[in-house]
């Protein structure tokens, strides 16, 4: 969801701070490749469930306290933050998902929203975000599946179709559910159904 800190010093600082960490979700994605388990006897997943708890927790302690963040847009201050949606999404996708699933789902949100985000804050036509966010997304999908797996009609076919559903998810206007959990969450869906049924047709 978009909705502008005031143009002032203060604001743009946190504006530009939101935009850094957003893509710097990207790095969750490096999940996949640590050691499982990290430490005997501490599978990996462990390290997600705690992490979110942790989120959660902070998350309850800011509406409890009613504390207003300075990095927290206004929307965000009667309902969960966007960061705690996306790392619920990236949580789910990251124990559910294989990598060719997850990890562009990931990336793809964390900088592709962004792009989207910014071009809503320069008044650009909705035509013109819906399409340079598919093309972002689509972009860094299909590079990060190339290095995972060299089947390039596979590749293909989950770009196309994660990139439609991304831009359908990227919608600023959801009340209760943000699209920094949909774009992970929804393409990652549709990428799966499209893997599993292609190996169903295959047997």
């Amino acid at each position: 969801m978009e909705n502008n800190y005031p143009q002032t010093a203060n604001g743009r600082k946190w504006h530009h701070v939101r935009r850094f960490v957003h893509v710097l979700l990207s790095i969750a994605a490096l999940y996949y490749w640590f050691p499982d388990p990290l430490v005997p006897g501490f599978p990996k997943w462990y390290l997600l469930v705690i992490g979110l708890a942790i989120i959660a927790i902070l998350e309850i302690l800011r509406f409890r306290k009613r504390v207003k963040l300075p990095w927290t847009r206004p929307y965000e201050e009667g309902r969960v933050a966007a960061h705690s949606y996306a790392a619920l999404g990236a949580t789910i996708v990251l124990i559910l998902a294989p990598p060719i699933i997850g990890a562009p789902a990931i990336v793809g949100m964390a900088c592709a929203d962004p792009v989207a985000g910014e071009l809503r804050h320069h008044k650009r036509p909705g035509w013109l975000v819906r399409l340079t966010t598919g093309i972002v997304y689509g972009l860094i999908a299909f590079t990060i599946m190339m290095l995972i797996s060299s089947d390039f009609p596979v590749v293909l076919l989950l770009t196309i179709i994660k990139s439609i559903v991304a831009v359908i998810s990227e919608n600023p206007d959801y009340r209760y559910f943000d699209d920094d959990f949909t774009m992970i969450a929804f393409p990652a869906l549709a990428g799966y159904v499209t893997l599993a049924l292609m190996l169903m047709t295959q047997v």
